[in-house]
């Protein structure tokens, strides 16, 4: 029996728990995609893609704002760059620069 699933047929525990063959010579259990949670989460995150529900954000929004937070980083991380370059640069400056011995 599946945990969960009231009536659920031992036929059907046996198809969940079987590898099956993907055509490539590999096998699969079935498992929903991008490891997400069970057929639940599928449907509703089907129903939040059609605006039929207003909890989720959309899969295009899911994908923009991972998209956002890389770009985040990648600019904060420049800016941690470029406030060590003027670090550097300011002591250059401060500095008293000796005369060249001849």
């Amino acid at each position: 029996m599946v945990p969960g699933v009231k009536g659920h047929h031992k036929l059907c525990q046996h198809h969940v728990n079987t590898p099956m063959s993907c055509g490539n010579g590999r096998s699969a259990r079935f498992a929903p995609p991008g490891g997400q949670g069970g057929p639940t989460n599928w449907v509703r995150q089907a129903e939040a893609d059609a605006g039929e529900r207003g909890d989720r954000i959309t899969t295009a929004e899911s994908e923009e704002l991972k998209q956002l937070r890389r770009e985040n980083a990648e600019l904060r991380r420049a800016n941690e760059i470029l406030k060590a370059a003027s670090v550097f640069f300011a002591q250059e400056i401060d500095r008293p620069r000796r005369r060249p011995s001849r």
